[in-house]
């Protein structure tokens, strides 16, 4: 029958024993040992009494372990002693205790131009190294005034047409370096037209006139001017 449908083993007051299930007499029996102690019987697979496992090397075993269990004590006083041991640190990090020493200090840099590179050299040697910080040339910019100078521009200088017309029929002829010096002469023209007009000159009209240096050659109702010639810019003021 089976074990679960046969009563177990009580003792005097009814309490339940230490017992196992005797599958020949189909019955519970008390487990028994020499001096009152728990006995325990091992069979191998096929039923025979085995004799040659002991609990003796169980036991050994069990009590080496005993020595690595940690009580709750012990837990909470390990978790006491990790706080504290972070508090330490962290109060030692905050005060500078764990900084170590200063090291040497180092070498510094000088700088030196030269144009448009750059040298550079650590402090104690000799030789620079030089590195060229110049770009590529750019795009040509655009035309200035100079060059594009014309007739309009000299009116809207003057503020009036000047008399002589066939000044302004040369400009065709002028490099770019004479016609600077022509807004030179322009502008020496009109500093003396403004200077009669403030100290009013008792003269109801006049001319004024100014050297302009031609730097090249240019010809003029067929007279041809050389480089080293001046010729004189004539123009009319009423005041």
């Amino acid at each position: 029958m089976a074990y679960n449908t046969k009563p177990i083993v009580t003792d005097k007051d009814g309490n339940p024993i230490s017992q196992y299930y005797n599958k020949e007499l189909d019955q519970y029996e008390p487990v028994e040992g020499s001096g009152g102690g728990n006995k325990v019987v091992l069979y191998n697979a096929d039923g025979t009494e085995n004799n040659e496992l002991s609990l003796i090397s169980i036991l050994d075993k069990l009590s080496q372990l005993t020595g690595t269990v940690i009580d709750e004590e012990t837990r909470k006083s390990n978790e006491l002693q990790r706080i504290a041991l972070y508090n330490q640190i962290s109060q030692m990090l905050a005060n500078g205790d764990l900084k170590g020493d200063k090291g040497d200090i180092g070498l510094g840099l000088k700088y030196d131009w030269n144009g448009t590179s750059l040298g550079v050299r650590v402090e104690g040697e000799d030789n620079y190294i030089y590195v060229d910080l110049k770009g590529p040339k750019g795009d040509k910019g655009d035309t200035g005034e100079i060059e594009n100078l014309n007739a309009q521009h000299i009116e809207d200088a003057l503020g009036y047409v000047p008399a002589d017309e066939d000044i302004v029929g040369m400009l065709a002829n002028l490099t770019t370096d004479e016609k600077a010096n022509l807004v030179s002469a322009i502008n020496e023209v009109k500093t003396q037209s403004n200077h009669i007009a403030t100290n009013k000159l008792d003269k109801t009209g006049g001319t004024i006139s100014a050297n302009l240096e031609v730097a090249g050659s240019l010809t003029n109702k067929g007279k041809t001017v050389a480089t080293t010639d001046k010729i004189d810019v004539l123009f009319s003021f009423n005041v």
